[in-house]
């Protein structure tokens, strides 16, 4: 039954020793090192983006001509004839 195996309690692991003050001075070191760099490179990043990404806005000009075409000066606008049904076919009007 390798399902209900799953649910036994297994022994621990054996014990590992205590660390070494050695190891224990040389992790603390690489810790504050990492630390460091990690300040270091947020405040870089900080200071670096909005200079990165700065931009100035393209000038829009201010005078261009805007031209509205007049309702009555323009010839009017011709209708497409209606086209022819098919023989047969019925034509609903309204809805």
């Amino acid at each position: 039954m390798g399902l209900l195996s799953l649910f036994k309690r297994q022994s621990p692991p054996p014990a590992e020793p205590a660390p070494t003050p050695d190891a224990v001075s040389a992790a603390r070191t690489r810790a504050r090192r990492r630390l460091i760099g990690a300040t270091v490179l947020l405040g870089l990043g900080i200071v670096g983006f909005p200079l990165l990404f700065e931009t100035q806005p393209r000038p829009i000009p201010v005078d261009i001509p805007i031209e509205v075409p007049r309702k009555d000066g323009l010839p009017p606008v011709a209708m497409p004839a209606p086209m022819a049904s098919a023989p047969g076919a019925v034509v609903a009007d309204g809805a």
